[in-house]
């Protein structure tokens, strides 16, 4: 289901408690402890609520929401069940305290663990993981590529594809989509998994035909069927974010289980943040998420990385490990992971497992800043305020003569 866009004023307050801490009053005019979250309209009751995985982006360890001394429930439906994605009513002009299992940092919450959407167009595994037969590698010289053309022409499957590939990346010949979605047809006329879910990726992008995300899951699921994991983690990735379906968190936590089981590590990753986050009908487990994201990291896959630097950091399922967090987190930042580079950032500035180090913290947080981190920006903003009180600090000691001062004492 996609929610209705909130109006700009919707927005929920937020503080963060420790637990077994005794909350003090707070007014929403105190902007320094209050973090705001855009609201969602339920579709039926027009009834503003929070979705929980938007505080837990915020606020890492969060356990529960808390109105004074209420808990806050999650919303439940008409069988009693906590709906899914779960989430919590809104309360208009007060700050609910979000209840934290483990201190925050006193700047800047630590990354938030993602999920591998991304994959659906960048990832590197594609529909038949290792299988996959890439053209550019295999075709360098105009003669290999008429060899290819005339296997295609007699019927051969990988063949078509590898002509398929060819024309949808134009890097040996001019780019032409319309006969590269020829070439995928006519291997998936025979049946082939990888040119289904080659046509579902150019119906899911809109490459040489109008982005169609239902027609783009018709292919996948042909694929997804014959036990193709990639195409598996696609039809998952297509339910999880409502795309050509209705949201289904359920049917995507077994579509991305089938694609995980047989090692693809993005759909590992994203089985592990199913589980840290308790979606999917699975109950939340800390363990379990450390040991998908183990399987898809060890593979390379680089927000698995991330999410395992993210849970040594804050402690989450494990005793928090500075060092190891360094370890995971610099993996995924040399693959390009922003969260990743901000979250070597904090460790530096606070000198966490590593020798405290302003300067290169700030390089870490303008590397990711640059690439629209926000809380990057935040940071950097905190460091120019510490500049700013140390030369003010200085001038003041400068300003003070002792010699001029004794002088003036006569």
């Amino acid at each position: 289901m996609q929610y209705p866009d909130p109006p700009q004023d919707l927005i929920q307050a937020f503080r963060s408690v420790r637990q077994n801490e005794t909350p003090t009053p707070i007014s929403l005019t105190n902007t320094e402890n209050i973090f705001h979250i855009d609201c969602h309209l339920d579709p039926v009751t027009q009834q503003p609520f929070v979705l929980w995985g938007d505080i837990q982006q915020v606020f890492n360890g969060a356990l529960h929401i808390r109105d004074k001394t209420k808990v806050v429930p999650f919303l439940k439906g008409s069988d009693f069940n906590i709906l899914e994605p779960h989430r919590i009513t809104a309360v208009p002009n007060v700050v609910l305290d979000v209840i934290v299992g483990c201190r925050m940092n006193n700047y800047i919450p630590i990354p938030p663990r993602m999920d591998a959407d991304h994959a659906i167009t960048k990832g590197k595994q594609d529909c038949a993981g290792n299988d996959t037969i890439t053209a550019n590698t295999l075709i360098k010289t105009e003669q290999e590529f008429t060899r290819v053309l005339v296997r295609a022409s007699r019927r051969d499957e990988k063949a078509q594809i590898i002509v398929g590939d060819i024309y949808r990346d134009g890097k040996r010949l001019r780019r032409d989509l319309p006969k590269a979605m020829d070439w995928y047809l006519k291997a998936a006329e025979q049946d082939n998994e990888v040119a289904q879910c080659r046509i579902g990726d150019l119906y899911y992008r809109g490459l040489g035909v109008s982005r169609d995300y239902k027609t783009a899951m018709a292919w996948y699921r042909k694929a997804a069927d014959k036990g193709d994991a990639g195409a598996q983690n696609k039809v998952a990735l297509l339910y999880k974010n409502g795309k050509g379906v209705a949201v289904d968190y359920v049917q995507a936590e077994v579509w991305f289980r089938k694609a995980a089981e047989q090692g693809h590590m993005v759909a590992q990753s994203n089985l592990g943040f199913f589980y840290g986050n308790g979606q999917g009908g699975l109950e939340q487990d800390y363990a379990q998420a450390m040991w998908w994201y183990l399987k898809a990291a060890k593979q390379g896959q680089e927000h698995a990385q991330c999410n395992l630097g993210v849970m040594y950091h804050d402690g989450t399922g494990v005793s928090p490990d500075y060092a190891r967090a360094l370890e995971w987190y610099l993996r995924a930042a040399n693959k390009g992971v922003n969260d990743a580079e901000f979250g070597i950032g904090l460790l530096l500035y606070n000198g966490h497992g590593v020798t405290q180090d302003y300067e290169k913290a700030v390089e870490r947080f303008s590397k990711a800043a640059e690439r629209g981190h926000l809380r990057a920006k935040e940071c950097l903003k905190v460091e120019e305020e510490r500049q700013r009180v140390l030369e003010e600090e200085k001038r003041k000691r400068e300003a003070f003569d002792p010699i001029r001062a004794n002088v003036w004492l006569y």
